[in-house]
Order: C-alpha cells, then structure tokens, then sequence
C-alpha cells in the first residue's frame, strides 16, 4: 500500500509566561492508505494535537507533514481550508450536531458548505446515511437518537463528500464498550470497501486489535508502534533466530530422553521391591512357626509332675 500521510520529527511548543511546554516532540509517523490507523495514549499524552497537525487545524514548530507530496504545514490558511473541505473529513467526540436540525440536514447542511449541487447533495445524504445503517433515522433530531446512533450520524457527515482521511478524536469515549465497538468496525466498513483513510485516537484498550497500525504516545513522544502486517511478517522471520538457542533443544531431548530412560528404569525396580516384599511375608509365617514351637517345649515340664523322674531326663538329652 502506498502511503498518504509521512510526518517527520513533529514537535509542537506551546510558549507560557512560566516558560516553553512540548505538546510534541519529535514524532514521526506514516500512515497507508485504506487502512485505519490508531494513535492510543492517555489524555494528555498529545493525541488530539497530533491530529490537529495532520488534518492541517494547526501547524507543528517544527518538523512536516507529508500528504501526497505536499508540505500541508507549509500551505497557506486559504489553501489550508481548500485542502481540508476537499480531502479530510472529522469526527469529534463530541459529535458537534446542530440540536435544531434532523440528520439528514445537519449532513446536507455540510455539503451545501463545500459547494457540492443540490441533486448531488441528496444522493450524497442517502448514501451516507444508508451505509452508516441510519437510512430510516434521517428525519430524527440529535435528541431523539441514542449516543451510538449521533456519532454514526457524525461519520456519515465526515464522508459524505468522499474525504481520502478520515480524523476521528476519540469517537467512542462518549460510548460503552459494545457500542463503541460497533464505531470502530464500521470504520473498518469505510476502509473495506469504501477506500477510506482513517485515523483515530483512543484511550480505550479495547479498541487496539481493531486498527492496522497502533502509534502509542506518551509525554508527546511516540512511545510503540505496533503494525499488524509487519508483526506477522516478523513472527515468521524472528522464527529462525529463535530457534537458534533453540538449537540446546536436542541436548534438552535426549536430556529427557535420559529422564525418560530413566523414569522407565524406575519402574522395574519397583516391582523388584514389590518382590522383596512378597518375600518378607513368607518370612513371617517361618516366625510364626518359631514361635509356635516355644509352646510345644512346654509338655517337657508335665513330666516333671512326677517327681523323681522329672530330674534324669535332662542328663539323658545331654548324652545324647
């Protein structure tokens, strides 16, 4: 995939009275098109404003950003705009409907702005509506849609005019997770089959298996990167090199065929010993009889009853 967006050591300073703060600091990224592209970080850790840059809302201090061969950091305000309502579309988080108007007007109002004809516009309405499943909704008023259907209602304005990118600031963060996760897979529609750029920023962990190339920031620097693609590719080619230490695995499986050698060894002594200890039984009944033959000594006093006969009998056996 070629790739639409490059931006090269961003940085962008905010000056106080109390000093200088980094908002950014030194951060690259490319972005491929028709893919969805995550920048993830806690608040504060310079999402939006990498956003900002990118859809050409604000200018970095220093560094560039690349759309399509052109510097959008260098153009003037005036070509800024022109670039913004022609390529970009944006979804805030807080969706930023007009309350007075019904759907389809808060999206057809958008186009009346970018100059687009009135036949266009309507077709353009329906189609964009209808993909984000809100066809029979677009009568309704922000107030009668759920939370989940206003931010479909804001994607279906971000592409109504057939953006290349796509920038969403944190779309679900007004969402519970199951809702949220609805958001996230019909971006994943737009860059399926419509060909659409997204660029999203979260917080929500949930969302990260969801995105072709996760960017985490922290303290305005890009902290990971984390690409799909490459991490599969990677896996594939870091396999062999894994298997190199991996190569002590014959010594560890003829160690455990030793343990195994030996492990069956045991076993055989064991019924040896099970033997052993068959033999000790036969042992016992020998004492038994040892034992028994102490009482058949005994009749011997019985005739010493007889007084005087009892006395020579003993001699007698020692002669013999």
């Amino acid at each position: 995939m070629a790739d639409i967006i490059t931006a090269s050591q961003v940085s962008r300073e905010y000056v106080t009275g109390a000093g200088s703060v980094f908002a950014l600091r030194d951060v690259s990224a490319v972005v491929q098109e028709a893919t969805l592209t995550i920048f993830k970080g806690r608040s504060g850790s310079g999402k939006t404003t990498l956003l900002n840059i990118v859809g050409a809302l604000d200018r970095p201090t220093a560094g560039s950003v690349i759309f399509d061969g052109k510097d959008i950091a260098r153009l003037s305000e005036k070509k800024r705009d022109a670039f913004r309502r022609k390529h970009i579309g944006f979804v805030f988080q807080s969706v930023a409907l007009i309350g007075q108007m019904t759907a389809y007007e808060n999206i057809e109002f958008a186009l009346r702005i970018s100059g687009m004809g009135a036949g266009e516009r309507r077709k353009r309405v329906i189609e964009s509506l209808e993909r984000v499943g809100l066809g029979k909704r677009m009568h309704h008023r922000p107030s009668e849609l759920s939370g989940g259907e206003q931010q479909r209602v804001a994607i279906a304005r971000a592409i109504a005019h057939r953006p290349r990118l796509v920038l969403a600031d944190e779309p679900t963060a007004e969402l519970d997770t199951k809702m949220g996760i609805r958001v996230v897979q019909l971006f994943r529609e737009l860059v399926q089959i419509e060909g659409i750029t997204v660029i999203m920023s979260t917080h929500d962990p949930n969302m990260m298996e969801l995105g072709d190339r996760v960017y985490t920031l922290d303290d305005g620097q890009v902290v990971e990167k984390r690409d799909k693609a490459t991490d599969a590719v990677a896996d594939a080619s870091a396999a062999p090199v894994k298997e190199k230490p991996a190569e002590t695995k014959p010594p560890d499986t003829k160690t455990t065929t030793a343990k195994t050698s030996t492990e069956a060894r045991t076993p055989i002594a064991k019924p040896t010993a099970t033997r052993a200890e068959a033999r000790t039984p036969p042992a016992k009944p020998t004492a038994t009889r040892a034992e028994a033959r102490p009482p058949a000594a005994k009749p011997t006093p019985p005739p010493a009853r007889g007084g005087r006969h009892s006395a020579p009998e003993p001699p007698s056996e020692v002669s013999r």
